[in-house]
C-alpha cells in the first residue's frame, strides 16, 4: 500500500511492487473554525516541519529573502514552525539580516496557533511520502505553494495548489509566490482547498478505504 501517486510510480519504476493500492493519508478535520486571514494588512507565508536536510528549509529562508529583495514595498512575511538538528544554521541565515528580516522562527510551536496566523503554507521540502503538514494546512483551509516532487504532486488538484521547481531562480519563484497571493481568486481558495481535503484527505476517508482494503483480502 502506497500514500501517494508519486511513491507508486516510484516504486513501479524501480521494482519495489508490482502491484499494489494507493490510500492518502488523512488527518482529523480541526475542532476550531480557523480564521478567514491571519491579518487582512499582512499576508503570512508559513512552513512547519523539522530542520532537517529532506525538509530543505534553508531554501525557505533563501526563497523568504528574495521576496523581500525583489518585493520590498509588499507587506509579506514568512514564518517557520520547528526544529531540528539543522536549526543553529537557519538561525544564523536569519540574524545576518535581522534588522530588515521579513522571516520569523517560531521554534517548537502548537499547530493550531501556527496554522491561523498564516494565509499560505509553503513547503520546500526535497522528497516526501505524503506530508501530514501539507494535509492540516488543507484542514486548517490554506492555499498551498509546494515544491515539484512525488510527495507533493497528489496535491494538486486545482488552482488553490501550486506547484514550483527547487532548481528555478529565486527570481521566478518569488514572482510566482507574488501572482498567487495577489491573484483576485486567492481569498476564495481557502474554499477549494478545504472540499479537497474534505474529499481526498480526511482520516476517515482514510479509515474507511483501509478497512475497505483489508476486507477485500
Amino acid at each position: 500500500m502506497h500514500v501517494s501517486k508519486g511513491e507508486n510510480i516510484h516504486a513501479s519504476l524501480n521494482k519495489i511492487s508490482d502491484s499494489s493500492s494507493i490510500i492518502f493519508n488523512g488527518t482529523e478535520i480541526p475542532k476550531q473554525e480557523s480564521y478567514n486571514l491571519a491579518n487582512n494588512e499582512v499576508i503570512t507565508i508559513g512552513y512547519l516541519a523539522r530542520a532537517e536536510e529532506p525538509k530543505n528549509v534553508e531554501r525557505f529562508i533563501e526563497i523568504a529573502h528574495a521576496f523581500r529583495l525583489k518585493y520590498s514595498n509588499k507587506n509579506v512575511r514568512f514564518i517557520f514552525g520547528g526544529s531540528g538538528k539543522n536549526i543553529s544554521y537557519i538561525e544564523e541565515q536569519v540574524n545576518k539580516e535581522k534588522e530588515n528580516s521579513n522571516i520569523q522562527l517560531m521554534g517548537m510551536v502548537n499547530k493550531e496557533k501556527f496554522f491561523n496566523q498564516i494565509d499560505l503554507y509553503m513547503s520546500t521540502s526535497k522528497y516526501e511520502g505524503l506530508p501530514f503538514s501539507v494535509i492540516e494546512a488543507m484542514s486548517y483551509k490554506k492555499p498551498l505553494f509546494l515544491s515539484e516532487i512525488n510527495g507533493h504532486i497528489d496535491f494538486r488538484q486545482s488552482e488553490a495548489t501550486q506547484l514550483f521547481k527547487l532548481n528555478e531562480s529565486d527570481s521566478n519563484i518569488v514572482d510566482q509566490i507574488n501572482e498567487f497571493i495577489y491573484d483576485e481568486d486567492f481569498p476564495k481558495y481557502k474554499n477549494d482547498i478545504y472540499d479537497e481535503f474534505l474529499n481526498s484527505f480526511s482520516v476517515l476517508d482514510m479509515v474507511f478505504k483501509i478497512r475497505k482494503l483489508y476486507d477485500s483480502l
